[in-house]
């Protein structure tokens, strides 16, 4: 009986790591080809999801209860993600700004755990039935090259490569420099490999250079000279600056393509064909306060699970994060995300967590070629503004007792007249 009792109060002061898992794996699933197969499981998915959302607000209302302070970051995040909702009909802010208020007082090291073994065992697992041929390896022809991409079980080639990025990213963080060359050689043995089969060029040389970041922190010369107060001073000048700077870059080169300038269209070859997309949004869309509902239509996965020649619909998909959540958020929402990543990579450098500055910093570059930039599935990195919500003001007039002393004092009031 002991033994159960134990058990049974383990199971409860770890259930919202259950819950958080299950929620992960539900994110992972996402991506596979049988999802989109059959429609059976992409229901049983969804429900599931649905499940773990009344969870997620359940502890909410419970932390609140139990004297958890609700903040001016809070309010603002919960305002914002109504406006977006109802303006663009989309609830990813939405449950976004729920999981991170149901996780905030969580180990936050403990969940980049828990999501990177989620994904290296579901991921392994995968792609070697892929090969197997026990599980569906879609391809796709890249019209240029002629060049047969596989998917590896996955709906798309760079959503395979793509989330071998989001784990070595994990991995860079939990390791730190106290991974091994053996392991660096692994994990880009891993990379040739899977690039091979995808051809997800610039998935493939941002892990190379992440590999090569952990590699070079293992170098004593180079972690002293890190150390430098000149270095030190670069390092917080792009902290303070790189999320704008790379968004008005994002903006720029955009610019630069729908005025067919050279440089415009040698850097849309560069990023496969990403500005081009993106300029054809630009005139098509207009900008809002907080988004509008548009339909991005991409080509991965269609030709597999839709009897119409996917090639012949028109292809409106924006890669990079920086014009996507403009368009899917709008003006005000992608103000607060530069911010909140902003805010977040100062609270890290200021704690000298540079490990955290330097995965954000990834984070931030990758989201310049995929739309993960607020997208808890691809991205775990994104729970960080967490940060901002612990150490925001504190708004008084919320606190549940204050709240519950007020209504006593009100209902004492009423009997006494």
């Amino acid at each position: 009986m002991k033994f159960k009792s134990e058990k049974m109060h383990k199971v409860k002061s770890n259930y919202i790591y259950i819950c958080f898992a299950l929620y992960i794996m539900t994110l992972f699933i996402n991506n596979l080809t049988f999802y989109m197969m059959y429609e059976v499981l992409e229901k049983s998915v969804k429900i599931i999801r649905y499940v773990l959302y009344i969870i997620f607000a359940f502890r909410i209302l419970s932390n609140w209860k139990n004297g958890k302070n609700i903040t001016i970051p809070t309010i603002i995040a919960i305002i914002t993600s109504v406006l977006v909702c109802i303006y663009s009909k989309n609830i990813d802010i939405g449950i976004l700004v729920l999981s991170i208020m149901a996780l905030r007082d969580t180990d936050f090291d403990k969940l980049i755990k828990i999501s990177f073994y989620i994904f290296t065992t579901m991921f392994c697992i995968i792609v070697s039935l892929s090969l197997l041929k026990i599980l569906p390896d879609w391809t796709y022809t890249r019209s240029d090259s002629g060049i047969v991409r596989h998917s590896l079980g996955f709906y798309y080639p760079t959503i395979t490569i793509g989330l071998y990025l989001a784990m070595v990213l994990m991995y860079f963080y939990i390791r730190r420099n106290k991974c091994s060359w053996l392991e660096i050689l692994v994990l880009e043995t891993m990379n040739v490999f899977l690039y091979s089969y995808t051809d997800g060029r610039l998935s493939f040389i941002l892990i190379t250079i992440i590999l090569g970041a952990m590699a070079l922190s293992k170098i004593e010369v180079l972690k002293r000279l890190f150390e430098t107060d000149i270095n030190q001073k670069i390092l917080r000048l792009v902290i303070y600056v790189l999320p704008i700077i790379l968004f008005i870059v994002a903006i720029l080169i955009t610019v630069l393509y729908i005025n067919k300038t050279s440089l415009g269209l040698k850097l849309d070859q560069i990023l496969s064909g990403r500005l081009k997309y993106t300029s054809e949004a630009f005139e098509r869309y207009q900008l809002t306060p907080f988004g509008q509902n548009i339909k991005w239509n991409g080509w991965g996965g269609h030709g597999y699970i839709e009897e119409n020649d996917f090639l012949s619909s028109e292809y409106n998909f924006v890669d990079i994060s920086y014009a996507r959540i403009l368009f899917d958020y709008g003006i005000i929402t992608t103000i607060l995300i530069l911010y909140m990543y902003t805010k977040v990579l100062i609270e890290n450098y200021n704690k000298k967590n540079y490990w955290m500055c330097f995965t954000l910093i990834f984070v931030l570059i990758w989201s310049f070629v995929e739309p993960y930039i607020v997208y808890i599935g691809k991205n775990i990195f994104v729970l960080t503004f967490g940060i901002i919500i612990n150490n925001g003001i504190e708004v008084k007039a919320l606190n549940y007792d204050y709240l519950k002393g007020r209504i006593k004092k009100e209902n004492g009031k009423e009997i006494n007249n």
